[in-house]
């Protein structure tokens, strides 16, 4: 399930530490008065909203999601990040049926 994960929702993944600069700085340049049309957040960004954050869309919530995600990938690494993010879609799954 990994391998889905990665290839679904964070391509670089294996190469960025928490934070796809590049992506970010795109969508940020993209943008229009209406605000983003695409996301850019990692999983270990997705990882840090949804086990530390509270559920909202503001600029001081990503803020803190950006300081979060560099963290995790100080502290967790990518296969606990990784695990956490298993586990959390399994429990999505099981809740579904």
């Amino acid at each position: 399930m990994p391998f889905a994960v990665i290839a679904s929702e964070d391509q670089k993944y294996p190469e960025h530490m928490g934070v796809d600069f590049d992506a970010l700085w795109s969508v940020i340049a993209e943008s229009g008065e209406g605000g983003p049309s695409r996301g850019a957040s990692t999983i270990t960004q997705q990882t840090a909203k949804n086990t530390f954050l509270f559920p909202s869309q503001t600029y001081i919530r990503k803020a803190y999601e950006l300081y979060i995600a560099l963290l995790l990938e100080m502290i967790w690494g990518k296969q606990r990040i990784m695990e956490s993010t298993s586990i959390s879609l399994s429990l999505d799954l099981v809740s579904m049926v």
